[in-house]
């Protein structure tokens, strides 16, 4: 009786066990399932957070995308805005060029007017010391040939005088008129010799003033 009992006992408590270790099987089962689903949600949850992340790459990617297109932009518009600088500097370095260039060409034209002006006042200073030598020997000659007939009618008077005063010693009224006769056409001639001489003399001089007429004309 005890032995039945004690295998009752051992029968029950086998039962209990498997029941109980049933039961657990189950939980764990459940379980499982649970995991399943949390891994299948889990699963959901992590794509759904990749594509957050990929389309926030994306974003950034376009904005420095973005970002480098306008620096790029940037770039361009000083690189044109340089060049744009450059032609400009060039045009006005040119057009500064050309007005020095047009600058000296008109020094230099004023600088070659000036030597002819020069050149030119020099021959004409020449001209008019050759004139003034010539007219200056000339005026001396003059001077001589007065001096030589003065000299030649005081000589011829002199002489024609003292033959009258022999004539009229003499008595000879004839030899005295014929004599005074010389002595008028002597004195005649010299006063018209004299009046020529003057007369040449006086247009001599007016040419040359004329002559520095001229030239202060052409001065002005």
């Amino acid at each position: 009786m005890k032995r039945i009992t004690i295998l009752l006992a051992v029968l029950v408590l086998f039962v209990l066990g498997g029941s109980a270790v049933l039961a657990k099987g189950g939980n764990g089962g459940g379980g499982q399932g649970k995991g399943g689903g949390n891994g299948k949600g889990g699963g959901g949850k992590g794509n759904k957070e990749a594509k957050q992340v990929q389309e926030r790459t994306q974003q950034q990617q376009k904005k420095q995308q973005g970002k480098a297109n306008a620096g790029g932009d940037q770039v361009k518009a000083q690189e044109r805005k340089g060049r744009q600088q450059g032609k400009a500097g060039n045009q006005k370095a040119g057009k500064g060029k050309g007005k020095a260039a047009q600058e000296a060409g008109d020094v230099e034209g004023k600088a070659k007017a000036a030597k002819q002006k020069a050149e030119k006042q020099k021959g004409k200073a020449k001209n008019a010391a050759g004139k003034g030598k010539g007219k200056g020997q000339q005026g001396a000659s003059r001077a001589k040939q007065f001096e030589h007939e003065a000299r030649k009618h005081e000589t011829r008077k002199a002489r024609l005088a003292e033959m009258r005063k022999v004539a009229e010693e003499k008595g000879d009224d004839k030899a005295v008129g014929r004599i005074q006769k010389l002595i008028d056409r002597e004195q005649g001639r010299y006063d018209k010799k004299h009046a020529k001489m003057t007369d040449r003399s006086s247009k001599e001089k007016g040419d040359g003033d004329d002559d520095a007429d001229d030239d202060k004309d052409d001065e002005e």
